[in-house]
């Protein structure tokens, strides 16, 4: 785990979403290698914590709980990490939404971020993080196409909080409030590996084994 960066920020969290079956893939996104010491997840907490981030939720499903606990057991002691399972992962990714928004502490925002694009880097949430106003979110672009992570203001987290089915689109909610667009020159904000071939496109062979 690196050094921290920058100033730790205590009113910001972290949603790693990581509650599906990986189907398509074959096996669970979050433990493929990133490189030669660190998994997808790991990637993931070492990027966010090195920005100064003190909480992060992961939401995953039964099967994986063991074995994402195993993943961050030597993360550093001031790092809050919170592994809840989402019972019912085939309702799709905004059952992991609400049950990320009812653990994240009162008035913080919040980053939402997917297993499956492990490239996110510590200067562009800090980057997020000096724009975010409530009732507005951050979100990266590049060529005029947003990409991943998002960074919700408290009062977006408590809008979808107040939303009662479990049945729902992010996209759509997020289109009710006014963005901050932060343009960078980072295609992988855009990367979605769900498959081996699409795996293979970012890794070399080596990390596989």
């Amino acid at each position: 785990m690196n050094e921290d960066s920058f100033q730790i920020d205590n009113d910001v969290s972290a949603i790693i979403l990581s509650a599906g079956k990986s189907d398509r893939f074959g096996e669970p996104k979050a433990f493929l290698k990133f490189d030669q010491t660190k998994s997808f997840i790991q990637q993931l907490i070492n990027e966010y914590y090195s920005t100064g981030i003190r909480h992060v939720i992961i939401i995953t499903n039964k099967d994986l709980l063991e074995r994402m606990q195993q993943q961050v057991q030597d993360v550093p002691k001031e790092l809050t990490i919170e592994i809840i399972i989402n019972p019912y992962p085939e309702t799709g990714r905004f059952s992991s939404i609400k049950i990320a928004v009812d653990a994240i502490n009162k008035g913080h925002n919040a980053f939402f971020q997917n297993i499956d694009n492990p490239f996110v880097t510590s200067s562009l949430l800090k980057q997020m993080m000096d724009k975010i106003n409530d009732g507005m979110y951050v979100v990266p672009k590049f060529n005029n196409e947003k990409g991943h992570p998002v960074l919700l203001s408290n009062k977006i987290i408590q809008f979808i909080k107040n939303i009662k089915s479990i049945d729902g689109n992010l996209r759509d909610i997020l289109s009710e409030f006014p963005a901050i667009e932060i343009a960078i020159d980072d295609a992988n904000i855009h990367a979605n590996i769900n498959t081996l071939e699409s795996y293979m496109k970012y890794f070399d062979h080596a990390v596989i084994h």
